[in-house]
């Protein structure tokens, strides 16, 4: 078995073991992996929108969404959270967007991260050499067609606030 086949299986076995180790639900996995049932290792989701930034959350400030703990680091954060946790909630429940594409459940490095149309992205550099997409708007679109093959659940799609005309018409 040449080294790019056993590097293929070994990502196919690392994959089933980040399916086994999501958050089991009547809802689509969230990644937990290594964080005793804590998600996006234990950063704030909201802070990548309001402070662009991966920061750690708070041991005492958490809520649970979706059979998951998510951590704030800030009042403010977890508020805004708990009015519209779709709005926040990493896309493919924070596995690694260019293995989704890949049709692979991976680990994902918080740190690791990128906000497309509204929707915020979290990556495995190390696997992927660095690389994000090559194509970002088509493979967002094959990650969402594998995160329903590899879950039976659709991506959550949110919805940006619609700009207001600058006029209306009586």
């Amino acid at each position: 078995m040449g080294s790019s086949a056993a590097h293929q299986w070994a990502m196919i076995g690392f994959a089933l073991f980040c399916g086994s180790a999501a958050a089991r639900s009547s809802e689509a996995p969230v990644n937990v992996l290594g964080n005793q049932g804590i998600a996006v290792y234990g950063h704030d989701p909201v802070a990548y929108f309001t402070d662009g930034e991966a920061r750690k959350g708070q041991d005492q400030l958490w809520t649970e969404h979706d059979g998951v703990r998510w951590l704030f680091s800030s009042d403010a954060s977890k508020r805004l959270f708990e009015q519209d946790p779709e709005r926040y909630t990493p896309a493919y429940g924070g596995f690694c967007a260019n293995g989704v594409a890949k049709g692979l459940l991976l680990d994902a490095d918080p740190q690791s991260w990128m906000i497309v149309y509204g929707r915020l992205y979290l990556n495995c550099p190390k696997l992927f050499n660095g690389f994000w997409f090559n194509d970002t708007i088509s493979d967002i679109k094959q990650a969402d067609d594998n995160w329903l093959h590899l879950t039976g659940h659709l991506p959550i799609q949110v919805m940006l606030p619609r700009k207001r005309p600058l006029h209306s018409d009586p």
